[in-house]
């Protein structure tokens, strides 16, 4: 979190019927609503190469409330029948249905504008790990439906090194957190002490 890229948002009120409303048109303001994100990003010191843009469109069926937003392509490269396929999509992902014989209506337009930042990788300070970690005790612990209770051992976070690799089921215990490692996953150190847990595949 405390590493993630600078974000700005702009969105414009724009209610239209989609019937209405020429691609042209919409991509004619999401160039104004891109200008005024890359001016903000410009005066923060980030450029071209360190710049990335999301354009997005909030759509809802006429006579409803509530909108859904749906990612819209690159200035000439979308069309509304491609749009309307993503915006069901969508809908249907969120509600369980779609109404495809009723009109759609344009409520908003967005552009999203972020500046890359690099993220500190450090070095290893202090010791790297030569042997594998030694758990202080071991603990019953649920983990899911399919494992159910299992004894599993308990490590204490200080002792944890870069270069330690663990397979779960694990906790560690660090001075404000709790880290679960589950069955199948695996633990990681890296050289600046972070850990990675990496998750096994759902299609093996």
């Amino acid at each position: 979190m405390l590493n993630s890229d600078v974000r700005h948002d702009v969105v414009h009120s724009f209610v239209q019927s989609v019937a209405d409303a020429a691609p042209g048109t919409i991509d004619a303001r999401m160039d104004e609503l891109l200008g005024e994100v890359r001016a903000v990003l410009d005066r923060e010191g980030f450029r071209d190469d360190d710049a990335y843009f999301e354009r997005e469109i909030d759509l809802r069926y006429q006579g409803q409330q509530w909108d859904v937003r749906v990612r819209l392509p690159a200035a000439g490269q979308w069309d509304w029948s491609s749009v309307q396929a993503d915006f069901e999509r969508e809908y249907d992902r969120l509600f369980g249905h779609v109404q495809p014989q009723s009109p759609l209506e344009i409520v908003k337009l967005r552009v999203t504008g972020s500046g890359r930042l690099s993220i500190p990788r450090g070095g290893a300070t202090g010791r790297r790990a030569e042997t594998p970690p030694e758990p202080y005790e071991t603990r019953r612990v649920y983990l899911d439906p399919e494992t159910g209770e299992r004894e599993i051992p308990i490590y204490r976070g200080r002792e944890m090194l870069p270069g330690h690799v663990i397979e779960g089921p694990l906790i560690v215990e660090e001075a404000t957190t709790t880290i679960l490692v589950g069955p199948h996953d695996r633990l990681s150190v890296d050289n600046a002490g972070n850990y990675a847990v990496e998750l096994p595949r759902k299609d093996l």
